[in-house]
């Protein structure tokens, strides 16, 4: 080929001479569409069964000697049968329990008041209650 039959073999693009982008209504809603199922995909199947473990050192002045190296664990936001399968949270009985704290803090929502029957939401705290029995520390 000489310098005068070269040819361009890339398709023209955006960027070419002459051209605009486009970005059409079908292109956005399916994004759009994409993105949300993503979202709920991921807070109702992934998300829920998070357990996050973090330890931190609290310095306190003048704390009392029976409270250094205080082990607490927290266990919140169960919502028991709703969204919290009884498995999974023996699952985080086990790991609270493999942590050995000294404390066991359980804070709000064990069950909730759903489109679900109260019947419903009273048999699931009692199940929520038998499993988190099995927390083991002095206090509880």
């Amino acid at each position: 080929m000489t310098g005068d039959a070269t040819q361009t073999l890339l398709p023209e693009t955006a960027s070419s001479p002459g051209k605009t982008a486009r970005f059409s209504r079908r292109r956005f809603l399916t994004g759009a569409g994409l993105t949300l199922a993503g979202l709920t995909v991921y807070s109702t199947e992934i998300a829920r069964h998070e357990l996050i473990t973090e330890h931190r050192d609290l310095h306190i002045a003048r704390l009392p000697d029976a409270f250094h190296g205080f082990r607490i664990a927290q266990l919140s936001d169960i919502h028991f049968e709703e969204f919290t399968e009884p498995a999974f949270l023996k699952y985080a009985v086990r790991r609270i329990n493999q942590l050995n704290p000294d404390l066991v803090l359980l804070t709000g929502d064990f069950i909730s008041a759903g489109p679900r029957h109260y019947a419903f939401a009273f048999q699931a705290a009692v199940h929520c209650a038998e499993i988190l029995r099995n927390l083991q520390c002095p206090l509880r």
